[in-house]
């Protein structure tokens, strides 16, 4: 056990000085994933819910959730009521995927996504909260397919790692990215209204355009993002700054 705990803090260690000379997303993104399955666990994701300035959120680079769950987290809006994200809010220290539900009763969907979790192999894994202060909470959370318990050791591992991939993220995403795609104002609100699940024709009504207009806007953004789905749409809004998890809420 000891030497499991050195092993880990070592590793954790060698991550945390190679984040001091990495300068791009890319390259935070491979160490990141280097120290998660150094630990124990297979995939990550780093999830800012509604500060535009640091676009780390569900669709960027610092996941590796399988694509499957990123889409249907989308596309369902399970990030309104995310049970580890929710009953990490209330745990200082983070939270084991198997202990959600100890702090507060689960809801019938939030049952249904834990369900929903474990279909797409989500077995077991950790969720905790970094906050930089005055700004709003991030989300840190890494899983992996065995059902095997988060250990204390390898709980602490994630904590430093999360606050650590937390700083360096921010310090890299402190400005808008090169590769921004740029949208006009009417595409984002159509995009936007395509993130709360309406339709065409109810965006159309909401802001007072015609079906045909609503539509176009949609498409042209899709092109011009080079997406195929309007899922992948709303993930490049939000990658590129131009929505939060707050907007779509």
């Amino acid at each position: 056990m000891v030497r499991e705990r050195t092993h880990h803090w070592r590793d954790v260690e060698a991550f945390t000085r190679a984040c001091e000379d990495i300068s791009s997303i890319d390259d935070l993104w491979k160490a990141l994933d280097w120290i998660v399955r150094r630990i124990g666990f297979a995939w990550f994701a780093l999830i800012d819910p509604s500060n535009p300035g640091f676009k780390t959120t569900g669709c960027m680079p610092l996941v590796s959730f399988p694509e499957a769950w990123r889409e249907e987290y989308i596309r369902e809006q399970f990030y309104r009521d995310d049970p580890a994200r929710h009953a990490s809010a209330n745990c200082v220290l983070g939270i084991c995927w198997h202990r959600v539900g100890e702090t507060a009763s689960l809801s019938r969907r939030q049952r249904h996504i834990l369900q929903r979790a474990r279909c797409h192999g989500l077995m077991s894994g950790f969720t905790m909260h970094v906050r930089m202060p005055g700004e709003p909470a991030a989300a840190f959370s890494v899983g992996r397919p065995s059902e095997t318990p988060v250990t204390a050791r390898e709980s602490s591992a994630i904590r430093l790692t999360g606050l650590t991939i937390f700083e360096h993220a921010r310090r890299l995403r402190s400005g808008p990215g090169t590769d921004r795609v740029a949208l006009s104002r009417r595409q984002i609100d159509c995009i936007a209204l395509v993130a709360q699940g309406k339709s065409d024709w109810e965006i159309s009504r909401i802001l007072g355009l015609s079906r045909d207009t609503v539509h176009e806007y949609i498409e042209a953004a899709r092109r011009r993002c080079g997406v195929h789905r309007r899922t992948q749409l709303v993930l490049r809004a939000i990658h590129d700054g131009y929505l939060t998890y707050d907007t779509v809420l």
